[in-house]
């Protein structure tokens, strides 16, 4: 988490994956909703709101694909969740409040979108395990962001999903489509994570292998030419919450600046010592 302060990561993806699929109902149907369901190693759960009462927020907020989440949209998407799901708040009260972060951050992905279907239900599954450190919601928040900004394209163009039942697939995002579609997957992890350091959702995104220091210009540089590597991934099945591990080196921080700034430092050598190996391996 050293990497929130300003340390470089070098980061790389698994070959695991999280799916989502986005479906859309006639668009002649008189009915109003959208759907959200999640595959979690207990089961599936499953929740649904009104979609022109979230479009009402996304215009209160003006907001679009460069909109950056604020604690007043985040409260705001909170009560509406809430109010719409009232019933499995009281039937399944943890699995909603473990869920309801993912949720609010897949409702700013949809406002940013403003979609233009009467209907429309996401189905998300993963083969990455949730809280094992292996970026689990990065990589959800970039499906989603993915899904929704194709979904706003075709919406913007003639042959919108919702006037076609066969709509062409969907074309690789080049680097600018790329651009737009992290800094959404970096909103959804700012709700889930609070303040996370972009790390994870650059390299679900980009793919491949990546640089990523934050608070410089640049701070994506994509590394080529890497060396076949065995990587040993391992699951403790201990939990984690970055939320709350991210707030503790913050917290350590401001109360021992002289011993966590060196650790920090030696974090970001770290990384560049992996660097010029990778570059001596070449």
């Amino acid at each position: 988490h050293a990497v929130v302060h300003g340390a470089r990561a070098v980061a790389t993806v698994v070959d695991r994956r999280t799916f989502a699929a986005f479906s859309t109902k006639p668009h002649d149907e008189p009915a109003d909703s959208l759907a959200l369901s999640f595959e979690w190693s207990h089961g599936r759960l499953q929740f649904s709101w009104s979609l022109a009462g979230l479009l009402e927020i996304a215009d209160e907020f003006k907001l679009d694909f460069s909109s950056t989440v604020t604690p007043e949209i985040t409260e705001r998407l909170r009560s509406f969740h809430e109010e719409a799901n009232s019933d499995a708040f009281l039937t399944a009260k943890n699995d909603f409040t473990d869920s309801e972060p993912s949720c609010l951050a897949f409702l700013f992905l949809c406002c940013c979108c403003h979609p233009q279907n009467t209907h429309l239900a996401v189905d998300v599954a993963s083969d990455l395990p949730m809280g094992a450190g292996l970026g689990s919601s990065a990589a959800y928040n970039s499906a989603l962001a993915t899904g929704f900004f194709f979904l706003a394209q075709s919406d913007a163009s003639a042959g919108s999903w919702r006037e076609s039942p066969n709509p062409a697939p969907r074309s690789i995002p080049n680097q600018a489509m790329k651009t737009k579609i992290n800094h959404l997957a970096f909103q959804g992890e700012r709700i889930i994570h609070g303040n996370p350091s972009g790390v994870d959702n650059s390299a679900s995104v980009f793919g491949g292998a990546v640089i990523y220091q934050r608070g410089v210009s640049q701070p994506i540089t994509m590394l080529d030419h890497i060396p076949p590597l065995h990587l040993l991934v391992t699951n403790t099945r201990v939990p984690r919450d970055t939320k709350t591990l991210v707030a503790g080196v913050g917290h350590r921080k401001q109360r021992l600046p002289k011993v966590m700034d060196p650790l920090i430092d030696s974090i970001d050598a770290i990384s560049s010592n992996l660097l010029e190996l990778l570059q001596d391996a070449k």
